[in-house]
């Protein structure tokens, strides 16, 4: 991967740890954009942006109104984890038919920014909904997608907490 910097919209960022992870991973990584409605997990952003644990960039609070469109030709690798309750066996399991699914904004952005790679992660539930519909949409953008469940023991933790990651290309771009 070349020295130049890789541009990255964070969307439903929660406290920033998928965006700390790409950077692990990318280097010349740098968010340009977090998105994130709910309040502790923006003093978490601030907190983790005023001690440099995370690059300092601006907090979008709504992603139903974030206009992706003035992020295009900015973005390159767009990271999230939409929010989890509608596809969490802990929860009633309405996926497209809760009001917390917000696959349809996730979509609608990232079809206005048009980065080069997406990177999701969710809980194991919402692989039937990726099987569904998410994985369909983003082939529909254009997308290539490869999916995995991992557990956190597979990176050296002391218990399982698996997670579904998808991470989608553009066709005819290797990498960013």
């Amino acid at each position: 991967m070349d020295s130049r910097t890789i541009n990255i919209l964070s969307i439903c960022s929660g406290g920033g740890g998928l965006d700390i992870g790409v950077h692990l991973a990318c280097e010349g990584a740098r968010t340009v954009c977090y998105v994130e409605r709910e309040a502790f997990a923006i003093e978490i952003l601030a907190s983790a942006m005023e001690a440099d644990a995370l690059d300092d960039a601006p907090v979008w609070t709504d992603l139903h109104t974030f206009d992706g469109k003035p992020w295009r030709g900015v973005v390159d690798i767009l990271i999230g984890g939409i929010p989890c309750q509608p596809h969490s066996v802990a929860g009633q399991q309405r996926g497209a038919d809760d009001e917390r699914d917000l696959w349809p904004d996730a979509a609608r952005i990232i079809s206005e920014v048009r980065p080069a790679v997406v990177f999701l992660e969710n809980v194991p539930g919402i692989m039937g909904y990726y099987h569904e519909r998410i994985g369909r949409d983003l082939s529909g953008m254009g997308y290539q997608t490869e999916e995995g469940l991992f557990s956190a023991s597979e990176v050296g933790a002391s218990h399982q907490r698996q997670r579904f990651f998808i991470l989608g290309h553009r066709y005819g771009r290797q990498g960013v």
